[in-house]
């Protein structure tokens, strides 16, 4: 019935930690923003995970909460290193930090404005990454 997989060659995941539920449209599209911003700028070949895009295709957060946090901490739990955008944290994304923490998964604080020196932070992450 299914086929057996093939070893593939995996890509860097990262985790993209944005408010949502305060204004989900305009929030939405904040995180398509900041992912092409970040698939522009980056060398490195990423696979962004933007739960903010894809749960609110299916999931009503106001009604089904508990699941879409552990939908987002299973999509955590395959990255990296996750990049939290926005000066105030959420009880939501607090609760992303504190799982990268105990994951050993590396955090990179993104500001509203993604200056030159916030890719060199991101770059000096990435590396330390890869060099693990």
């Amino acid at each position: 019935m299914f086929k057996k997989r093939q070893e593939r060659r995996h890509m860097m995941s990262a985790y993209i930690c944005h408010p949502y539920s305060n204004d989900p449209e305009l929030n939405i599209r904040r995180v398509r923003k900041l992912c092409q911003m970040l698939h522009s700028k980056l060398e490195e070949k990423i696979l962004f995970l933007a739960p903010q895009i894809y749960l609110g295709q299916f999931i009503s957060e106001s009604y089904e909460r508990d699941i879409a946090m552990e939908m987002c901490l299973t999509m955590l739990s395959h990255c990296s290193i996750m990049f939290i955008w926005g000066r105030d944290l959420t009880p939501g994304m607090r609760e992303e930090v504190n799982f990268c923490s105990t994951q050993e998964i590396s955090v990179v604080f993104l500001c509203d404005a993604l200056e030159p020196e916030v890719y060199q932070e991101i770059d000096e992450a990435l590396e330390a990454i890869t060099n693990d």
